[in-house]
């Protein structure tokens, strides 16, 4: 049960889906909405938002904010090819 005056701080669960604020070990309840963006990010483009070949590297994609670059090509060229198909 969480305690508003003690937060939580043991990190469990998937580097993936994993919030910030965890990686940094002061986080509460919010976290929750952080990995429904994450799931939600998934199922809109089909990857994580963050990746790497290692749990720690997806850790550290995280606190650095480097988001997986194959997806922004794939949504830039979606975009741009509904943009051109108003012509």
């Amino acid at each position: 049960m969480f305690a508003e005056e003690h937060g939580f701080c043991e990190i469990v669960g998937s580097p993936y889906y994993m919030a910030l604020e965890v990686l940094k070990r002061n986080f509460g309840p919010e976290i929750d909405i952080w990995s429904a963006g994450v799931v939600l990010y998934i199922l809109l483009s089909g990857v994580p938002p963050f990746w790497a070949e290692s749990e720690q590297g997806v850790a550290q994609a995280i606190l650095r904010g480097i988001i997986f670059q194959r997806v922004l090509r794939v949504w830039v060229s979606r975009c741009w090819s509904v943009i051109q198909s108003f012509d």
